[in-house]
């Protein structure tokens, strides 16, 4: 792989390290982006939600991969009762805006390496050298990681990242409208009950489907299938392959 030094590498391409990407070369800036999935985006690791907000302060237009509007969030308690957070969002389709700032990147300069995971960085006094298991991969002036949930290079560098104990398994379902048992709303709702410990359930709508899953400590998939079909009536065998 070329090993020409940049001006920054981005390791990662989710919207934080496209964002990163497609403002640093528009900037005039060399930039050399990784990721370690084959397709940015690709598979997706979301609830497919997206407040207006980011776009606001990111300055990203609305593209086709933004597929549904809705008026804000809303928590729904156990005795039925709910709480409205007014933050209005969109439905989105992850991996297209994934893909959306990353190819946005590519267009303003950016060289984009795709299914390549690095695995090792180490600094000397020009700069920073990105590995991966084959090899060099790469040197940069400076380095931004936005490699996601799990750290990896972030320890590398000498921050902390997240405690892996302090991540809650998710588990996520999509299903039909037309399978399902209910009311389509123009809202996030987020489903707290002590069954979800330490977690909740989310359902977003969409266009002919509904996203719904699951964060909690005490058995995810038991949880979601729980709530598909205790309060959606639906057998979670009928979700989406």
């Amino acid at each position: 792989m070329d090993c020409s030094m940049y001006d920054v590498a981005v390791v990662g391409q989710g919207p934080a390290g496209g964002m990163a990407a497609l403002r640093l070369s528009e900037a005039g800036h060399s930039v050399v982006s990784f990721d370690r999935k084959k397709r940015v985006g690709d598979p997706v690791h979301c609830g497919e939600g997206l407040g207006k907000i980011a776009l606001k302060h990111t300055g990203y237009p609305v593209g086709d991969w933004a597929i549904r509007e809705v008026e804000g969030n809303r928590i729904r308690m156990p005795n039925g009762k709910s709480v409205g957070l007014m933050s209005p969002g969109y439905s989105v389709h992850r991996w297209g805006l994934d893909q959306s700032i990353s190819d946005d990147a590519v267009e303003a300069g950016t060289t984009r390496h795709e299914g390549v995971r690095v695995t090792k960085v180490n600094r000397d006094k020009d700069g920073w050298i990105l590995s991966s298991k084959e090899g060099e991969l790469a040197k940069a002036k400076q380095l931004v990681v936005a490699e996601g949930r799990v750290p990896n290079i972030v320890t590398q560098i000498g921050l902390k990242g997240n405690e892996k104990l302090r991540l809650l398994p998710g588990l996520q379902y999509k299903f039909k409208k037309d399978d399902v048992d209910f009311p389509d709303t123009d809202y996030f709702d987020f489903y707290i009950d002590p069954r979800y410990a330490d977690g909740y359930i989310w359902v977003f709508p969409r266009n002919e489907i509904f996203n719904v899953g699951i964060v909690a400590t005490n058995g995810a998939k038991a949880g979601l299938d729980y709530f598909c079909k205790e309060h959606m009536s639906v057998d979670p065998d009928k979700r989406i392959e």
